[in-house]
């Protein structure tokens, strides 16, 4: 359950509407890892969870954990057996580079970016080991100054600079390949939509759930680590909070620009709720506005 908006709070829960791809690597020497689809991650060496990798611009690095360093969060996405494992913010994702790990844009055609999980086979069971998918014979290591090379795969499943934890964090993200519904907390019967209107300026109002009503679908861009923007999956509108406009005082949905956004920001923060009373006795008559408090 989330309240959203840089300045004005509402109380929603979001639903996927495509099923979460859970990762499970299974086999003599694959970890039983589990990645949730759109949560972020942080990687340790295993034998010290007081540094993080970090990309900073191209180059990657161990450095100390930071909850504000969007470098140090990654994506894990399944791709049959194989993870790609990519920096939400920049789009850039690990890959096997000569005899280093480096970066490249994700590229699905890149097989390179493309790792194995194997179970860690010396004494700290619960770590891994990353194998370039298309070099079976090599392994991720973590150099003496800090680099991350490539070595014997034999060599690195007992070797603990090559083993390493990969950690979700307490930082969350929505998965860009996915379409959500947002409903007010405890009521999925009621939906935000904006009336299956595609106009500019167009309220976002609760209105009564409806599988057929293209306004009802939504897409979460990750702006940086506490952004978020909403937008249309069938129309080319965001969610707008009108810009400090004093007469607007409800969500309205207009087109934002990608890298700017604007007045669609939006944050998502986690809240706790004590229901005392059933919910859908607070609901009037169906649609209704949403209006925008400070």
């Amino acid at each position: 359950m989330y309240s959203y908006m840089n300045k004005h709070r509402f109380l929603f829960g979001i639903r996927p509407l495509m099923l979460v791809a859970m990762l499970l690597v299974t086999g003599a020497l694959m970890a039983q890892t589990t990645f949730r689809k759109g949560a972020y991650y942080n990687l340790f060496p295993a034998t010290d969870g007081r540094q993080a990798l970090e990309l900073d611009g191209s180059k990657l690095k161990f450095q100390k954990m930071d909850a504000a360093a969007e470098g140090q969060y990654w994506t894990v996405t399944d791709l049959s057996g194989s993870v790609r494992i990519i920096n939400p913010f920049t789009n850039l994702a690990l890959r096997a580079d000569g005899d280093k790990v480096g970066v490249g844009e994700n590229n699905g055609s890149d097989e390179a970016q493309l790792w194995k999980v194997e179970t860690f086979q010396g004494k700290m069971r619960d770590a891994v080991v990353l194998v370039p998918a298309n070099r079976p014979t090599v392994a991720m290591c973590r150099s003496n100054n800090g680099t991350l090379t490539l070595i014997p795969v034999d060599e690195a499943r007992t070797k603990l600079a090559a083993a390493f934890r990969i950690s979700e964090s307490a930082e969350y993200g929505f998965d860009a390949d996915a379409t959500y519904r947002i409903h007010p907390f405890g009521q999925p019967e009621v939906s935000l939509g904006n009336g299956d209107n595609g106009q500019n300026n167009a309220r976002i109002i609760a209105e009564p759930t409806d599988t057929t009503n293209r306004g009802q679908y939504w897409a979460m861009t990750m702006i940086n680590l506490t952004e978020r923007a909403v937008a249309g999956a069938f129309y080319t509108q965001n969610f707008d909070d009108g810009g400090g406009n004093p007469a607007v005082d409800y969500l309205l949905q207009w087109p934002a620009v990608p890298g700017v956004w604007n007045n669609a920001r939006f944050r998502f923060e986690p809240v706790e709720v004590a229901v005392t009373e059933p919910l859908n006795s607070q609901l009037k008559t169906l649609p209704y506005p949403l209006r925008l408090s400070a």
